[in-house]
């Protein structure tokens, strides 16, 4: 399991800016942006694990 959850944060470091910058320009509000992209890591965490 630890491989996996290095695996996840060293994507997420490589991913997370450009993806925040996607939402943020999508919903034109910081924090409307970090929710929606907290939603999507989250349903993307579980359906590749369970």
């Amino acid at each position: 399991m630890q491989s996996v959850n290095s695996s996840w944060s060293d994507w997420l470091r490589e991913n997370g800016p450009r993806l925040m910058l996607y939402a943020r320009q999508q919903t034109r509000c910081e924090a409307d942006a970090e929710d929606v992209l907290q939603a999507a890591l989250v349903k993307t965490w579980k359906t590749h694990n369970g």
